[in-house]
């Protein structure tokens, strides 16, 4: 991967150190008394300025102000305008006698003159009094006409410091130049890391992540985009596209509806295979604004990480699955049984051979390597799931947290769920074996539960920062297609109506957030519930909550070990969501959807008076125990009520569909992948043997959903076309 600016590249090694960093004395923000100490006030071309803009210098227009921590206050530093002169701004002294190391950090926001690349220049001087022991350049490699973001952080190691005890720092510029705003200089003695609302900075960090943390407080994959193309975007669009921003494709997934492009600092246009700087931006921030601005761009979003439980192992490998392995699975044993409800559990994966799993891991051998009819849904072989950690069909568990949740919602069903009830576990490994994902991993799982006919998604995990525009695509997606999504509240006992996190914190009517509880014992005997304290809440964004204290349940190769979070809660509540969408299929048929099924979990539920500060009415989960499914069911239900054949006819853009029932009149709909409606009619009542015909528009290669709304039932079927 290319890097072109040294700050970056000081960024990302500093990001590895893992070292717990103290600042040394001052940190200086400039405010209305923390720039006075400064040489250099009195020189015209060095101002406080009040906005943490430079909107007095040429060109500004409607730049932000410098996105520092401190607030708005900034020193902007200029030259006079001649090559050759310079301004200085020198620190006060400070002694740094005793200090094993030393690091130099401060944000800048700077733009570099049209005028030529050699004509403006800033820098860093270290002095001991007056001596000059070090000159540190700074964005030598902004071309003209080109600036950092705005916030923009320099970490600089200065050893030279060691020991100093009249030690100056001074920041100089020479040349015309546009704009240097400068704010937070501050000292540590050793690597500092960028700052998160969580502990995932620190845990990146420690672990070798490189990261960068965005102006909302979200960590993210340095620079790298994930995008999502109206389904109209030609190929030739796209990589026009990706051009203009000097990105490289690194992924695509769901049927390349989403993908991750690379952008290294650098604007360029390539031209006969030569690269040619053009004038840009190199925060990737505007360059998310300036593609949301594309009439055929969807959605893109930086790469944020998440997380599920910060606890590290050691990887194990993960070779692809072949039709031989899967042949010999415990879970391959007996017949499949299509009527089985689908859970589908993004995570560090599942030990799909454990006691405790293997039953509801069923072997789709329609999906078997190499099949036929393998690949419909843009997936190899991918029988029982997907590893978007390794990118192959085996998604066995490396850490232990995937596996420990799919066996509480092995439990929870193997204690509550009625006798008859089948349930299938889809294992869609979207964190490896730190526990840590990306956005772009877990948007694909969530769009690709969509293609696979899942009915309930189980999201163990989030993240802070902006909410992703592409993750809430994949959810309105997924409500499309009638999927619940039972998500964690997350493990940092704070407010979520202070600080979001994601993506518990979606107004997505499919979304069910759910909080930990422990139970009060009075010696061995029970005699009350409160709010685990690790746990997020509010009684606006959590729903419900259930116990997550020293849960046992299942873990990799075997047996099993207790657990703690909101992560061992949300399966709880997943057990409960799956036993009532079996409950009313086998009732009802396809006459529901994931509303009827959110509002039955939540109106069960017992209010609580003292757990009203943790979730809307202090809700805590209880199981539905009072249905029975019916055991010889072993059709789909969504299938055989109401029960449409649909004969495409891709030549003439036609469809013929026959009900196998009389069936009143009906609205029909026609989705893309993503969720968008392509068409929609009205069709007349139904007769079996007469197919009714409707005529397409015109549809570019894909994956469509079919959608036939009557007033007592809904059908939907999935279409590919080539």
């Amino acid at each position: 991967m290319k890097r072109s600016f040294p700050t970056l590249l000081l960024i990302l090694s500093l990001c590895t150190c893992g070292l717990a960093q103290n600042l040394i004395g001052v940190e200086y923000g400039f405010g209305l008394t923390g720039w006075a100490s400064w040489n250099g006030i009195n020189t015209p071309n060095v101002s406080l300025r009040i906005n943490g803009q430079a909107n007095n210098t040429p060109f500004w227009g409607s730049r932000s102000r410098i996105q520092s921590r401190s607030g708005d206050r900034a020193v902007a530093i200029s030259s006079p305008g001649m090559v050759g002169d310079t301004t200085r701004f020198r620190s006060p002294s400070r002694s740094f006698v005793g200090q094993p190391d030393v690091y130099l950090s401060f944000h800048q926001y700077y733009r570099r003159n049209k005028i030529g690349t050699d004509s403006t220049h800033v820098w860093v001087e270290l002095y001991d009094n007056t001596t000059l022991l070090r000159t540190i350049p700074l964005n030598e490699q902004l071309v003209a006409g080109v600036e950092t973001a705005p916030y923009d952080t320099v970490m600089l190691h200065v050893p030279e410091l060691i020991g100093v005890s009249d030690a100056r720092v001074v920041l100089a510029s020479t040349g015309p130049s546009y704009f240097w705003l400068i704010d937070d200089v501050a000292f540590f003695d050793s690597a500092p890391l960028p700052l998160t609302p969580d502990t995932l900075g620190q845990y990146l960090g420690d672990q070798g992540y490189p990261y960068r943390v965005s102006p909302a407080g979200g960590a993210y994959v340095p620079n790298q985009l994930v995008i999502q193309f109206a389904p109209d975007a030609s190929p030739g669009f796209q990589d026009s596209l990706r051009e203009e921003f000097g990105a490289r494709a690194v992924d695509s997934c769901a049927c390349d509806f989403v993908k991750v492009w690379e952008i290294d600092g650098s604007m360029f246009i390539s031209q006969g295979g030569q690269q040619e700087d053009a004038t840009g931006t190199t925060d990737i921030l505007s360059n998310i604004i300036k593609a949301k601005s594309k009439t055929m761009v969807d959605g893109v979003d930086l790469n944020t990480y998440n997380l599920t439980q910060p606890v590290p192992v050691t990887p194990v490998p993960s070779a692809p699955l072949t039709t031989a392995d899967f042949n010999t699975l415990a879970s391959n044993q007996g017949t499949e049984d299509w009527s089985a409800l689908r859970i589908a559990i993004l995570d560090t994966g599942i030990d799909y051979e454990h006691l405790k799993i293997s039953p509801h891991v069923k072997v789709n051998r329609t999906n078997l390597p190499g099949s036929a009819s393998d690949n419909l849904n843009c997936l190899e072989g991918d029988a029982i799931g997907w590893n978007y950690v390794d990118k192959n069909n085996n998604p066995y568990d490396d850490n232990g947290h995937g596996t420990h949740v799919a066996g509480i919602i092995a439990d929870s069903l193997d204690e509550h769920a009625p006798n008859g009830c089948g349930y299938e576990f889809l294992s869609y490994k979207t964190h490896d074996y730190n526990g840590v994902s990306t956005l772009f991993a877990v948007a694909c799982a969530t769009f690709q539960a969509s293609l696979d006919d899942i009915d309930i998604i189980n999201d163990s995990w989030g993240f802070f920062g902006d909410s992703s525009i592409i993750l809430g695509n994949a959810i309105d997606t997924a409500a499309t297609r009638n999927i619940l999504i039972i998500s964690a509240a997350g493990n940092e006992g704070i407010d979520l109506r202070n600080t979001r996190q994601y993506p518990a914190c979606y107004s997505a009517p499919n979304v069910i957030t759910v909080a930990a509880t422990q139970y009060i014992r009075d010696v061995d005997v029970i005699v009350g519930v409160e709010r685990a304290g690790f746990s997020n809440f509010s009684p606006l964004f959590v729903d419900i909550t259930a116990p997550g204290v020293d849960i046992f349940s299942a873990r990799p190769r075997g047996g099993g070990t207790f657990k703690s979070g909101t992560s061992m809660a949300t399966p709880m509540v997943t057990a409960e969501a799956a036993i009532v969408y079996a409950c009313l299929r086998d009732e009802l048929g396809a006459g529901f959807n994931f509303d009827t099924v959110r509002t039955i979990v939540l109106n069960a539920a017992t209010p609580t008076l003292s757990l009203e500060p943790v979730a809307r009415d202090g809700k805590q989960l209880v199981y539905t125990e009072s249905c029975v499914c019916d055991p010889v069911a072993t059709t789909d239900q969504r299938l055989q009520a109401p029960g449409f054949e649909v004969y495409p006819n891709p030549g003439q853009s036609l469809l013929f569909i026959n009900s196998l029932l009389p069936r009143a009149a009906a609205q029909l709909r026609l989705l893309d992948g993503s969720g968008r409606l392509i068409y929609e009619a009205s069709m007349p009542a139904w007769a079996p043997g007469v197919p009714q015909s409707i005529t397409l528009p015109r549809l570019s290669a894909g994956i469509y959903f079919l959608q036939i709304n009557g007033q007592d039932y809904q059908w939907t079927e999935k279409l590919l076309r080539f």
